[in-house]
């Protein structure tokens, strides 16, 4: 089912977009003691118009939607994600940038080695610092937490860091 399900995603999101659009592909590892591995895949979007508040010019609106396989004692988890969020960025050579995006998240199992994180439904937070090394590649550092906010009695959370490579379009 969970092929099914990103195929149909990437299908949605990839057909009417063109300029603007990215694919990408993250290698991470959790915070936790564990330290188990990470590995996600997704689809971005920047929308072509930017806007301007507090001084701050060119922030764009983005929205990202991902696919990931953690690493778990008793066979990976896959979930996913779709994240809106704001692209801010830094007026320095190679066109750095700071993202912050809060999404929904699904996961298959709710149990993570010792984390319990509650319910298969989940929050996601993301901050990621990246530099545009062109127009067609971008690398990332990203810290993502997923949490189920306090909304089940277990809610231990997982933060999760990963190295991204983007190919823009």
């Amino acid at each position: 089912m969970t092929k099914k399900l990103l195929y149909m995603l990437v299908f949605i999101f990839i057909s009417p977009l063109s300029h603007g659009a990215n694919v990408y592909f993250g290698y991470g590892e959790s915070t936790a003691a564990s330290k188990p591995n990470i590995k996600n895949i997704g689809l971005g979007y920047e929308f072509k118009n930017s806007f301007s508040i507090f001084n701050i010019e060119n922030i764009q609106p983005v929205i990202e939607v991902n696919y990931w396989r953690w690493e778990n004692y008793d066979g990976d988890i896959a979930g996913g994600s779709i994240s809106p969020g704001l692209k801010f960025p830094i007026q320095l050579p190679y066109d750095p940038y700071i993202k912050l995006s809060i999404g929904v998240a699904y996961i298959e199992r709710v149990k993570w080695y010792a984390r319990q994180l509650g319910d298969n439904w989940l929050f996601e937070d993301k901050l990621e610092f990246g530099v545009n090394i062109n127009a067609y590649n971008t690398i990332a550092l990203n810290l993502v937490h997923y949490s189920n906010a306090g909304l089940n009695k277990n809610n231990s959370g997982a933060n999760i860091l990963s190295l991204v490579y983007k190919l823009n379009w």
